[in-house]
């Protein structure tokens, strides 16, 4: 009898695309491109794209009041060309764990923070699973409140990336977030999933 998880068999059945050839193309301090050399399932062989961002999983925290109201910021996004409401998050740093990344981007992000018992971890997502191999780990803060001098996450505001263009923050219910995104304000596919997962993971969370 198979030891597999129906998790793990998901992964392993089925056809899959092999790697004859790993080609880095191109690579900097934040990610890796590669253009790979494979064989499809009926045998033809081809190329694949492939994005490894560097460093740790990706992280993502969704904010939470005291009065359960979600705190998101407006940043410029280079790519699309546009200014974005999203929830705070960050590229992985190999000597941080992944909860101290989420500590670091909503401290240096936000100026918040909150106690160890009010993190939750909501489960991890691949942000693009036909081009970039890294996993992104979500994270719930409850109860956050303003980063004092004093606190030990205070050392991230100050590392905040100076070229980084965070354009305001603010504090919006359930609702008004969810209008955000189906009105097209928030067009953020991790705001998103990090929406998702919670009212998945913690179903009464917005039901108030």
């Amino acid at each position: 009898m198979s030891s597999l998880s129906t998790a793990e068999k998901e992964k392993t059945d089925g056809a899959i695309i092999e790697r004859t050839k790993e080609k880095l193309a191109y690579e900097n301090k934040w990610l890796k491109v590669y253009f790979d050399e494979v064989k499809f399932p009926n045998g033809n062989n081809g190329n694949y794209n492939r994005i490894v961002e560097s460093g740790l999983d990706g992280t993502v925290v969704l904010p939470l009041s005291e009065d359960g109201k979600i705190g998101i910021l407006r940043q410029y996004r280079y790519p699309i060309g546009q200014s974005v409401w999203e929830v705070p998050r960050g590229f992985g740093e190999y000597s941080l764990t992944s909860l101290e990344n989420a500590k670091k981007e909503l401290a240096e992000e936000m100026n918040l923070r909150t106690n160890s018992d009010n993190w939750v971890h909501l489960g991890s997502a691949f942000s693009n699973t036909g081009l970039c191999a890294t996993r992104v780990q979500y994270f719930l803060a409850r109860n956050v409140v303003k980063v004092d001098k004093s606190d030990h996450e205070y050392k991230y505001v100050k590392a905040r990336d100076e070229n980084e263009i965070i354009e305001k923050t603010k504090f919006v219910t359930y609702q008004e977030l969810t209008s955000l995104i189906t009105d097209g304000v928030s067009p953020d596919s991790f705001t998103i999933v990090a929406l998702q997962l919670a009212t998945i993971k913690l179903p009464k969370l917005f039901s108030k």
